[in-house]
């Protein structure tokens, strides 16, 4: 699912650079809005035919499945904190980097997209590795290593991204990248983990979109304020 997710940004990021690159055009910002149109029969056909994981009815005739999930009020708010850290996480090196480097640090946005496409292509490439050391290390684990390696890595990356060598930006971007690819390697199994089946599907839309909606969706707006 992360690997999915992560094709469709740097696909998102290839079409921005191509876009910026080559149509100079006041109309051409326009393109990437359009292109979508292009993937509906691959949703829907996708959308019919995807295996469904079998759940169990085991939900009581007197509850409904808000009242249950309510009920798991503990695991409910570790989902939470869990999908507010790799939100936040999430978009501050994907999503706000692509604007930092063009306001702040002064790169052009098609350099930008570029550099922001290969760093998504090797979160993909090596969440394997982490994803592996999640199951042999323990997920747990993974998680605090991850967290208390972006604490660290901070400023060193920030120092990077303001070098005058474009290769060293890139290695300023990496390095909080993956550190973000290693806490989504041991938070994307978590959020499945921690529910009971019989709202395992309610209890993981509801935390991550609190964490990816509300909390990511307005991390970029306070770090501009903040920059």
């Amino acid at each position: 699912a992360y690997i999915g997710s992560i094709s469709g940004y740097c696909l998102a990021s290839m079409v921005g650079f191509l876009s910026l690159h080559f149509i100079k055009t006041s109309w051409s910002w326009r393109i990437p809005f359009i292109i979508p149109i292009f993937l509906l029969p691959a949703l829907l056909y996708f959308g019919r035919y995807l295996k469904q994981t079998d759940v169990e009815p085991v939900v009581p005739l007197e509850h409904t499945r808000i009242v249950i999930l309510f009920q798991h009020w503990r695991v409910l708010l570790k989902g939470v904190l869990l999908a507010i850290a790799g939100g936040v996480f999430y978009a501050s090196f994907f999503v706000f980097m692509v604007t930092y480097l063009h306001v702040y640090v002064g790169l052009a946005l098609p350099t930008v997209f570029w550099l922001n496409a290969i760093c998504l292509v090797c979160s993909a490439v090596t969440f394997y590795g982490f994803a592996y050391l999640a199951d042999r290390w323990g997920k747990g684990r993974l998680l605090m290593a991850s967290s208390l390696a972006t604490l660290l890595c901070l400023y060193p990356a920030y120092v990077l991204v303001h070098a005058d060598l474009l290769i060293w930006v890139f290695m300023g971007m990496l390095l909080l990248i993956l550190c973000d690819t290693a806490f989504q390697a041991a938070a994307y199994p978590t959020y499945v983990e921690i529910f009971p089946k019989s709202i395992r599907f309610i209890g993981c839309s509801l935390v991550y979109n609190i964490g990816a909606g509300i909390f990511a969706g307005l991390t970029p707006s306070l770090l501009v304020k903040l920059a």
